[in-house]
């Protein structure tokens, strides 16, 4: 994958730079975030913890995408919501599946529930008579 600067602004008053990336993936899927931010840090030589990927745009059948990247100064110059965004968008691939698994345990996978059951046709309407009275 080939990464290169499109545009880069300054802006002092969030203490950030604003940037535009183009990246080459040609013949394969768009990257995740994950490995963007990995070769952006490299790209821009900055820090990952100082990097927040703002969007990416690909286009249907084109294998490039454009990126708009956040870098700012300091890791604690980065708001907080979109640190907590950001760190829930770009966990290691491994470490997506482990939270996969620990919210299906939490929320109780569907093999172990039981479909509800739906009443019959004639009592939903039965119901929805009585609420109309």
């Amino acid at each position: 994958m080939k990464i290169e600067v499109v545009s880069q602004n300054k802006n002092p008053l969030l203490k950030r730079s604003e940037v535009m990336l183009k990246a080459d993936h040609s013949g394969k899927p768009t990257p995740s975030r994950y490995d963007l931010l990995q070769e952006i840090s490299k790209t821009l030589k900055a820090s990952q913890e100082t990097i927040i990927i703002e969007r990416i745009i690909t286009k249907a059948g084109a294998g490039t995408s454009e990126i708009k990247v956040h870098v700012y100064n300091r890791p604690e110059d980065i708001p907080k919501h979109k640190l907590e965004k950001m760190k829930r968008r770009t966990k290691a691939p491994q470490k997506q599946e482990e939270a996969k698994e620990e919210q299906s345990e939490e929320t109780g996978s569907s093999e172990e529930q039981k479909p509800e059951e739906k009443p019959a046709e004639g009592e939903e309407k039965k119901e929805e008579g009585g609420q109309e009275q």
